[in-house]
């Protein structure tokens, strides 16, 4: 229930940010704050989980959902003191019926992968359960060709910019944040260092998250052009992905470093870009809407991934001890899979070597996925529309698109 209250919030604050943004900002100026705030999201995806471990290990488990408190009260001060009150004339129609449905497709597919990679799944499930979510995938479309305000527009998947961006989303989501939580397992593993002195090496992160979000931002607010920006993430994030499947306990950590920036990078530049051109081809009366999907596509994403890299580690590291000398493989306390960085570093020497080159062999399996996901991406910005996006400063030139009006707001 907790975990459902939070997502509420959580989702209702990233999607109202950027649309507040796209109410306030033409779309040339848009593309500025928005590098701004998608820098803030990516170094809070990054740094929240480092900075978690830290303060569970020195203060308890109960101050990583606590310290949130005074920040969230002064949050909540400054809209209140800052923030201009406006009033549209209408009420909206909330879309319940589709909401619970899109939450029980995007849930139900979420828990179907894990468990299906996982092995927890019996026949009756594996094959049952995709039914299921097709069923409620069919009502979903019902209902949202019947309601007044639906919370996902059908048409916007007739445009094609919008569909595609969609789809760029939820194969970053899968290839970046669903990559991002096993980062601090690898460096661990693979590194042996202990964890605060791992947590260093997402530093780098930080650097490449604000280098890539603020510059394209700048950059996009300055020519009006965007199409470039994610082309240029995805061709990072394969170089990257295949950096990342050669790295073994020998690698040194200045190369690993440079990974790191680099991974990071590639967030930087598709993040907000994406959300511009949603924003900018979308009706404007359906940016709240296009907006709140690109966040939700996504986390989904995030949460396949997730799902999806927990699988393949798991799967490779079993066939990975399968592969072992018999000696070997009797010397270990227990299975390589439920491993820590704890027990791994109790073995003895050529035992621990061993063990260090499962895990970086089950490793380069998810970054060579990553990787696939990845040129995915790549192929879905190439076949994006080359769109200028209009300015105070830039004029449409004869035959180009028409980009979002001003509004009053501005």
């Amino acid at each position: 229930a907790a975990r459902v209250l939070q997502g509420l919030g959580g989702g209702g604050l990233m999607t109202s940010a950027f649309g507040i943004m796209a109410d306030l900002f033409e779309p040339r100026e848009r593309a500025r704050y928005q590098g701004y705030s998608s820098a803030v999201f990516t170094l809070s995806s990054i740094i929240g989980p480092v900075a978690g471990g830290i303060i569970a290990q020195s203060l308890g488990w109960e101050y990583i959902f606590l310290i949130n408190l005074p920040i969230g009260v002064a949050a909540i001060a400054v809209l209140l003191w800052q923030m201009p009150h406006t009033e549209t004339g209408r009420q909206p129609r909330i879309d319940v019926a589709g909401g619970v449905l899109l939450a029980a497709c995007v849930t139900g597919t979420v828990y179907w992968a894990e468990n299906v990679l996982n092995g927890g799944f019996g026949p009756a499930m594996v094959y049952g359960m995709p039914l299921v979510i097709v069923a409620a995938l069919i009502a979903f479309i019902v209902v949202e060709r019947r309601a007044p305000e639906p919370v996902v527009p059908l048409h916007l998947f007739a445009d094609r910019t919008v569909a595609l961006s969609l789809l760029i989303s939820v194969v970053g989501g899968i290839s970046t944040l669903g990559m991002l939580n096993y980062f601090a397992l690898f460096l661990q593993t693979i590194t042996s260092l202990p964890p605060a002195l791992a947590g260093l090496l997402f530093l780098p992160s930080a650097v490449g998250a604000l280098v890539g979000s603020i510059g394209s931002g700048n950059l996009v607010s300055r020519t009006g052009r965007y199409k470039l920006y994610p082309i240029l993430s995805m061709v990072v994030g394969v170089a990257t992905m295949l950096g990342f499947a050669m790295v073994g306990s020998a690698t040194p950590l200045w190369w690993i470093c440079v990974l790191m920036f680099f991974f990071s990078l590639s967030i930087g530049l598709q993040t907000q870009t994406i959300m511009v051109a949603v924003q900018n081809a979308a009706p404007r009366q359906d940016v709240g809407a296009a907006t709140g999907t690109v966040t939700l596509s996504r986390m989904v994403g995030a949460s396949l991934g997730l799902a999806i890299n927990g699988g393949l580690l798991t799967a490779a590291l079993v066939r990975g001890q399968a592969g072992m000398p018999a000696e070997q493989s009797a010397q270990l306390p227990q299975a390589i899979s439920s491993m820590t960085p704890d027990v791994m570093s109790a073995l003895p020497v050529e035992l621990h070597a061993a063990v260090v080159n499962v895990f970086s062999s089950a490793f380069a399996s998810i970054y060579y996925f990553g990787a696939a996901m990845f040129l995915v991406g790549l192929v879905c910005a190439a076949l994006m529309p080359d769109v200028k996006l209009a300015g105070r400063d830039a004029p449409k030139l004869a035959g180009e698109p028409d980009a979002m009006p001003a509004t009053a707001a501005e």
